[in-house]
């Protein structure tokens, strides 16, 4: 979820204020590619969801996130951003 918390990437973060909800997302093993083909997102690495069973994946909500509301240590040792926003979807599978 906090995949860009994580990074300063000036061009993730803008593809990420330019979603709206509703725009579609493709998935590419854990990665959330916008309609352009850039990363927007990625699953955590304990989906167990198979890309091959995924019908559609849609921007459901963008949430902001804050580097103080992170309780774990060691996750916020990751973090190279003070707040961020992140790509929260529906995924329809068969």
């Amino acid at each position: 979820m906090d995949v860009s918390g994580r990074t300063t990437n000036q061009k993730l973060h803008s593809a990420i204020s330019d979603l709206r909800i509703g725009d579609e997302l493709k998935l590419v093993g854990r990665d959330l590619k916008n309609r352009h083909g850039f990363v927007v997102g990625r699953l955590s690495n304990s989906c167990t969801l198979q890309e091959g069973n995924v019908i559609s994946v849609k921007v459901s909500a963008i949430a902001s996130r804050y580097e103080k509301l992170v309780t774990d240590p060691a996750w916020r040792a990751r973090l190279k951003m003070k707040s961020w926003e992140t790509v929260l979807c529906t995924i329809q599978t068969s």
